[in-house]
């Protein structure tokens, strides 16, 4: 004697629960976005795969508020304790910061941007965290690069100029205000023909047009 279970409806479920999860774990990769969950009360925490990556853990390493610790680039570890405990436990703020972390599998120092989330009980007190961990590493860098080129023109002995294809000024520095005597304000928005002695020849212009 036996029983037949028609089991179309779950095995499809089960299907579609493992397409579902592998688009999330692609789209992470993709994106180098982790996600992870915090238990406020044992701080014990979970991540995902690419989370893991980023981190360079593997399933052996110790989820704890230890093993946290850890991952977090020494210098900015007092400034991450204070903020998590001030801000986010204390005024239940969600959480939002940058730093450095130090990946366990070769010690490369690399920048992150964390969000989450809390969670609470029926009673108001925290459960836990859940969120995103992003690796802005490249975006950090080049930030830092347009921040000293911003500041080398800004600070340059020469005069610095720049406008749109329509001729009109959209930028000058700090010593073309003192060359010319226009500020900022009076230069923005105006043609460089502004500055003409009409003591350079024509021809001098033509010439400097036509290389431009």
């Amino acid at each position: 004697m036996g029983i037949s279970e028609d089991v179309t409806r779950r095995i499809e479920t089960e299907t579609a629960l493992r397409a579902s999860e592998k688009f999330l774990n692609e789209s992470q990769k993709i994106a180098r976005v982790g996600s992870y969950s915090l238990d406020v009360r044992t701080g014990i925490w979970t991540s995902s795969e690419t989370l893991d990556e980023l981190f360079g853990i593997d399933a052996t390493y110790e989820r704890s508020l230890a093993g946290w610790e850890a991952l977090i680039h020494p210098d900015e570890r007092t400034r991450m304790d204070r903020y998590f405990a001030n801000e986010v436990l204390a005024n239940t703020q969600a959480f939002d910061q940058e730093y450095r972390v130090v990946r366990q599998n070769d010690q490369s120092i690399r920048w992150m941007r964390g969000l989450g989330k809390l969670e609470f009980d029926g009673d108001g007190s925290i459960l836990k965290m859940v969120g995103t961990i992003q690796d802005v590493t490249e975006q950090k860098l080049s930030s830092d690069l347009l921040f000293k080129l911003s500041l080398a023109v800004e600070q340059s002995p020469n005069s610095v100029i720049i406008t749109n294809l329509d001729g009109k000024i959209e930028y000058v520095n700090e010593m073309f205000t003192t060359i010319t005597g226009y500020s900022q304000e009076e230069a923005l928005g105006k043609n460089p023909r502004m500055l003409k002695s009409n003591k350079t020849p024509q021809s001098t212009y033509d010439d400097m047009w036509a290389r431009l």
